[in-house]
């Protein structure tokens, strides 16, 4: 193993490092490289006498933390191992090189290795928590204060700068150019190249300590005009605060290249697979649909992060089946309007859903049976490209038939599709979205005003809208009262206008059509 250590003065500091690492290091092939960054009084490496070799590479100006890794990675021979390691950390653990090396030798698909980091990024591309074996002694922060105290090795989805390490192979994925922001975000930056290259990445439990900010917080003045030459370099303000500029710098580069859905947010399972997270809620409005109402509801809590539906005057046993599911994650509103505001509804949900910190919306009906070949409806939505505003739906319309089994549950029974029936038309396809302040849920939830309509990704449907005669009857002719009410458009709900107004012959005559067995086919 070749470690890197970059530093600027600090002798103190760094020679204690040294010193823990004598008398922590085991392996016979260690290398301490000590990169000087234009330290007024140079280091010397015959001043260190430690069993291990120790070289020193001098930078006469100070090129942060980023560019001494590409020194070392760059000496001949390299070993197969590569850290980088700050100046101000402390070890306590005998063998922990030892420790690093049968992690790459167990592992092949383990590219990188941190003392700290997280299984998560959230939104705002910070660490979700902090997983370490930080002792905190003489007043520095602990593994407890820090997040989580571990001494295994769990997968990550970020790492702390303190400490990481490369297998030779993998520092391939890096960029290691002067483009890279000379401080900070670097380490969050190489983790995701890592992955993103197909490495795994992770956090080893490593007894250590990490003074922190002992360049920075100790040398602020005297190196100002080295930050300011930075900034210079990359075309930055350096404004009153060159430090606080670069900050801005590497987290721009950070969120630009790697936020809003493009690395994170995202979770690292025990699996080592990296997930997406955020939030995709449901939202429905519902009436007298007690013979799917639990069923479709819990599917979608699966499927989803938060469900939100609003009960539109049920005189069923609807609600009270969803009030029994006890799922926090579920929200049940009333909307007494007796006429048909399906679009102002399902909106002001949305608007909610959206306040509850909600990146999709799945506006679903009761009757329709959302899901994905891919995997989890929440899962697909959030891994989707950032620039994807909307996807369609491809949808099926399921037929009942007398010779259905005997099962209560409409959606285990009904089996039967009919290709190119009313809702699997594209013009009846539904969407899920991204909100955002010009986004509108059109009527019927099938598309978004001002917005085209694309062929269908990756969600499907299936629709039951008519289990029963007597379910249909009812259904369609409270629908058109409501459509009516609402003094709706002729053409808008125009199967409820035209159905719902049917006599009691004209209807039979109109199921006895819906449900012929002529052109079915398994869905």
């Amino acid at each position: 193993m070749i470690v890197a250590v970059p530093a600027y003065q600090n002798h103190q500091l760094t020679a204690a490092m040294v010193e823990s690492l004598e008398e922590t290091v085991t392996g016979p092939d260690f290398t301490l490289v000590i990169v000087d960054n234009g330290s007024p009084r140079p280091y010397r490496a015959k001043s260190f006498r430690v069993p291990f070799r120790v070289e020193v590479i001098r930078n006469e100006r100070n090129e942060g933390n980023f560019w001494p890794l590409a020194q070392v990675a760059q000496l001949d021979p390299t070993p197969g191992i590569v850290a980088l390691c700050h100046n101000d950390m402390l070890f306590y653990e005998r063998g922990w090189d030892r420790r690093v090396e049968d992690a790459f030798r167990d592992d092949p698909l383990l590219g990188m290795i941190g003392f700290a980091g997280s299984d998560g990024i959230d939104r705002d591309g910070k660490r979700a928590s902090t997983m370490s074996n930080l002792r905190g002694t003489r007043g520095h922060i602990s593994a407890e204060k820090a997040g989580t105290r571990i001494t295994d090795l769990r997968p990550a989805a970020a790492v702390d700068g303190l400490f990481m390490a490369f297998r030779r192979e993998a520092l391939a994925a890096l960029t290691l150019t002067p483009a890279m922001p000379p401080a900070h975000f670097y380490d969050f930056i190489w983790g995701a190249q890592v992955i993103q290259a197909g490495w795994r990445l992770g956090t080893l439990g490593i007894e250590c300590d990490h003074v922190g900010w002992s360049t920075e917080g100790r040398l602020a003045e005297e190196l100002d005009g080295e930050w300011r030459r930075w900034c210079a370099e990359q075309g930055i303000d350096p404004g009153p605060d060159p430090m606080a500029a670069i900050w801005a710098a590497g987290e721009r580069t950070w969120h630009d290249g790697y936020g809003g859905g493009r690395f994170f947010p995202c979770h690292v399972g025990s699996d080592w697979i990296r997930r997406p997270t955020g939030m995709v809620a449901a939202i429905s409005m519902f009436r007298n649909e007690e013979d799917v109402a639990e069923q479709v509801v819990r599917h979608m809590l699966d499927e989803c992060d938060l469900v939100v539906v609003a009960d539109n005057n049920s005189t069923d046993r609807s609600r009270e089946l969803l009030e029994a599911i006890g799922d926090p994650r579920l929200f049940i509103y009333d909307e007494p309007n007796f006429a048909y505001l399906q679009s102002e509804t399902m909106n002001r949900m949305a608007a909610a859903a959206v306040g509850a910190g909600a990146d999709w919306i799945v506006p679903f009906d009761f009757d329709e049976w959302w899901y994905s070949d891919e995997g989890r409806i929440g899962d697909v939505l959030l891994g989707l490209s950032p620039d994807v505003v909307l996807t369609m739906t491809d949808g099926r319309d399921m037929i009942p038939q007398p010779s259905d089994p005997d099962d209560p549950d409409p959606f285990r029974r009904i089996t039967w599709t009919r290709p190119g029936s009313l809702w699997s038309l594209p013009d009846t396809r539904k969407v899920a979205y991204r909100p955002g302040a010009d986004r509108v849920l059109m009527q019927g939830n099938h598309g978004l005003l001002g917005y085209p309509r694309p062929e269908p990704g990756p969600l499907r449907i299936r629709h039951y809208p008519f289990r029963t005669y007597e379910q249909a009857a009812a259904k369609l002719r409270h629908g058109r009262a409501a459509v009516l009410a609402a003094n709706a458009p002729a053409n808008s709900g125009g199967h409820w206008q035209k159905w719902g107004g049917y006599s009691d012959d004209e209807l039979r005559a109109w199921w006895a059509e819906w449900t012929k067995p002529e052109g079915l086919v398994p869905a």
